[in-house]
């Protein structure tokens, strides 16, 4: 088990969850007043524990003409949700797959570029994997939030 966040650490990742571009240390440091050099050690502690697993840009998926947003909510055979998950993990379409709760046991948080793109992924979806028993499908009309994780850490 890795060792809990200090105070420290908490705020080099609330400053990286406002502007995560790699950092400059030395401006890093100013802002948060600290040295260069215990940012750069920090962020190399926090890298190999897996606290950050990486550095990414934020994309506007509009811009490249992703505009749909559909979430998937999907009841598979007992078992196989596993199965699934690993079979869409890596789809160009899907960028979230959850274990949930409720009626459904799966839900993938997926994007396209248009309504046709979207029924022909839940037809392929649907007719290639016998162990999903049913699909429910919504489209996203307006994006209210959108992050990847809480902020600010406490």
């Amino acid at each position: 088990m890795s060792k809990p966040l200090d105070e420290v650490d908490k705020l080099i990742l609330n400053q990286l969850l406002t502007e995560a571009k790699i950092p400059n240390y030395k401006d890093l440091g100013k802002k948060m007043g600290l040295a260069p050099q215990t940012i750069h050690n920090r962020l190399q502690k926090l890298q190999k524990t897996g606290y950050i697993l990486g550095f990414i840009p934020l994309l506007d998926l509009k811009k490249l003409g992703y505009a749909l947003t559909a979430l998937v909510q999907v009841s598979a055979a007992k078992g196989d949700v596993d199965t699934l998950a690993r079979k869409y993990s890596n789809h160009k379409n899907v960028v979230g797959i959850y274990d949930i709760l409720g009626q459904y046991d799966m839900l993938l948080i997926t994007k396209f570029r248009s309504l046709e793109d979207l029924d022909f992924f839940i037809k392929e979806f649907q007719g290639k994997n016998p162990q999903v028993r049913s699909t429910h499908t919504i489209s996203v009309l307006n994006v209210q939030k959108d992050t990847v994780t809480p902020c600010p850490l406490e």
